[in-house]
């Protein structure tokens, strides 16, 4: 495995290499357990759990202990997780409908579409920090909002990055739709998660070493 002391890039690379079937079984895992809509937020719980259990290096994530992290965090998850796709839906929604006033009505309503989109990117952000928490704590909803926005403030720039690489991603893959097939039923979901896995992951190993959770 990559040394702790190699550098960020080198040490992505070595472990996207090492990882790269593992990251091809959990995406058809996630793609599998989230075709029906409220079993997303589990699925994204266990995916998220897969990913920072592979970045430790630590410990293998068979497909019995992705079903294991799945059905154990459903009820955790799922009312952030339709929290989380309630308001994503409501802002993708204002931001198609501000754009399509502001052809007619101008500039308010571009500022209004600013506006959702801005709240829907830190939507996004929020995401990253609520499913892995769920994924390696047994906090209530309340909790999880209070430790999202602690962690969002002690590593702002690593989650700002993890979500911006996370929509690029995906925007590539509409916009290369369907060419970017292969990509999304093989890849495309768990390399999101194991890049912002990556990138927050020492932040997640200080949170959790004054508590009795572990990631591994």
């Amino acid at each position: 495995m990559p040394k702790r002391e190699d550098p960020g890039w080198k040490r992505f690379i070595l472990l996207f290499f090492i990882c790269f079937f593992d990251l091809v079984k959990l995406n058809i895992l996630f793609l599998v357990t989230a075709i029906p809509v409220v079993t997303i937020p589990a699925a994204m719980t266990a995916l998220s759990r897969g990913t920072l259990i592979l970045i430790s290096g630590e410990a293998d994530y068979t497909a019995a202990d992705y079903f294991s992290v799945f059905r154990s965090k459903f009820k955790q998850a799922l009312p952030s997780g339709l929290l989380i796709m309630i308001l994503s839906f409501t802002l993708g929604l204002s931001i198609l409908m501000y754009r399509s006033f502001a052809e007619t009505m101008g500039t308010p309503f571009i500022l209004l579409a600013v506006a959702a989109g801005i709240l829907l990117f830190a939507l996004v952000m929020a995401a990253l920090h609520i499913y892995r928490l769920i994924a390696v704590t047994d906090l209530p909803l309340r909790g999880l909002l209070t430790e999202t926005k602690r962690l969002i403030a002690a590593c702002f720039l690593r989650t700002f990055a993890a979500s911006l690489i996370g929509c690029a991603l995906e925007a590539a893959s509409f916009l290369l739709f369907p060419g970017s097939v292969i990509f999304i039923l093989f890849i495309g979901f768990s390399l999101v998660s194991f890049v912002s896995s990556f990138l927050l992951y020492r932040d997640y190993e200080e949170f959790l070493a004054d508590s009795d959770e572990a990631i591994v």
